[in-house]
């Protein structure tokens, strides 16, 4: 009977714990708009530069691994998608664990990802995966402004954390 009410305990805490990640690691939008679904007619909306933010943290410890302003660049307007996303002063925690493939620099430096293949997902959002690693942005027009929202994942090339982050960019 003991052992039920102890495994009845652990089973509320991590439904207690991965609520609580779910909440914090949820883009923030206004209720009331609703993403756009892109179709690859739509692609020329995503053409441009954005410029935002990042939060980063550690996936399953709840640290927060530090945010950074993050620029993408989309240069065309046709699938695949090409370009590039630079994370500006990267944080330190996320620099050190650079996963491979990006480029990147000392702390303060930040560093850049070129992107040759762009996608639109079946749901309609912009997608960059590589490997492990990927990017899922929803277009939102909110009061005639363009906003992409979603979520970055990242898996470090040493000893496999895996960093999550929220993204925010406007279009400029």
């Amino acid at each position: 009977m003991k052992k039920r009410v102890w495994y009845g305990s652990l089973v509320l805490f991590l439904v207690a714990v991965v609520s609580v990640s779910w909440l914090f690691f949820t883009p923030r939008v206004d209720c009331a708009s609703r993403p756009e679904i892109l179709t690859p007619k739509d692609a020329s909306a995503l053409k441009g530069k954005w410029v935002g933010r990042t939060q980063f943290g550690i996936f399953g410890s709840g640290e927060a691994a530090g945010d950074t302003v993050t620029e993408l660049e989309i240069t065309n307007d046709t699938l695949p998608m090409e370009g590039k996303i630079t994370f500006l002063v990267l944080p330190r925690r996320i620099w050190q664990d650079l996963p491979s493939g990006i480029q990147g620099g000392p702390t303060g430096q930040g560093a850049v990802v070129p992107f040759k293949k762009g996608r639109l997902s079946d749901k309609g959002a912009f997608m960059l995966i590589s490997g492990d690693n990927s990017l899922t942005l929803n277009l939102y027009n909110e009061g005639g402004k363009q906003k992409l929202v979603g979520s970055i994942h990242l898996v470090s090339s040493g000893d496999n954390i895996f960093f999550q982050g929220d993204v925010s960019l406007d279009k400029k």
